[in-house]
């Protein structure tokens, strides 16, 4: 008897893989979410569609600079927290590539890391304070706008902040 509800429990488990694989397809794109936006990565292609309202960005996006050993490095990132009982789940996404690069719960002040316990936040920088200082100001935007945006306009100014410092 014990026998059959263990083959029974791979015949379920099976149906439910193949399942999400039809769903979701064979895994050439996935949608991530940002507020109430949703961004799609095309791993083919490496596409990104989509766009993300002022109010999402300003609430989620941040300029993370990351300190992993001796090397200082920054991304634009998408945060996404949410609260279950007295525990906060933290992500942060690499808005270039839709990959997760920080996740952990916390509850009561201790942290517990699924990934990226090995970099460490240094500072969060808020977009919306180099969308205003460049009259960039819009309802939506996509998210290519908003990396050519960081790589032409911030990056560069961060970069150049970081090498003064070390001087």
């Amino acid at each position: 008897m014990k026998n059959n509800k263990i083959k029974n429990l791979k015949v379920v488990g099976a149906s439910l893989c193949l399942g999400a694989v039809l769903l979701t397809g064979c895994g050439d794109s996935y949608n991530i979410r940002y507020g109430s936006s949703y961004i799609t990565y095309h791993k083919d292609s490496e596409e990104i569609e989509g766009t993300i309202s002022y109010e999402n960005l300003v609430n989620l996006a941040r300029i993370c600079s990351f300190q992993q050993e001796d090397e200082k490095f920054y991304r634009l990132c998408a945060m996404s927290s949410r609260r279950y009982a007295t525990s906060y789940f933290i992500q942060y996404y690499d808005m270039k590539t839709g990959n997760c690069i920080i996740d952990y719960q916390e509850t009561d002040g201790e942290k517990v890391y699924t990934i990226g316990e090995d970099l460490e936040i240094v500072e969060e920088i808020n977009l919306d304070s180099y969308l205003l200082k460049e009259n960039f100001v819009k309802k939506e935007y996509t998210v290519d706008e908003l990396l050519h945006f960081y790589e032409e306009k911030i990056l560069p100014t961060l970069e150049e902040e970081n090498k003064e410092l070390v001087k």
